[in-house]
This record gives structure tokens, C-alpha cells and sequence, in this order.
């Protein structure tokens, strides 16, 4: 897989991991959005 994504991207690994490190900052991202809607459905009456 990471071979792959790899070859995707473009040269080498380095690029792979610019766009691993752009995938994990947007899944916390998401992540840290459900938990605000999470909180905002929890404090409604």
C-alpha cells in the first residue's frame, strides 16, 4: 500500500509521507469536529 501511494504521488517515499502526515491532520480535524457536534448534541435539553 505504501509502495503504492508512493509511486502514486510521485519520486519517493518523501512525498508519501508529506501526504500521511496531510491524511492524519485531516482525520484529526474531523475527529475534533465530532466531538464538538457530539458536545453540542449532549448540552441541548
Amino acid at each position: 500500500m505504501r509502495y503504492a501511494l508512493s509511486e502514486i504521488a510521485g519520486e519517493g517515499p518523501l512525498d508519501f509521507e508529506i501526504i500521511d502526515d496531510i491524511a492524519r491532520a485531516l482525520v484529526a480535524a474531523l475527529r475534533a469536529i465530532e466531538a464538538v457536534q457530539f458536545a453540542d448534541r449532549a448540552a441541548r435539553p
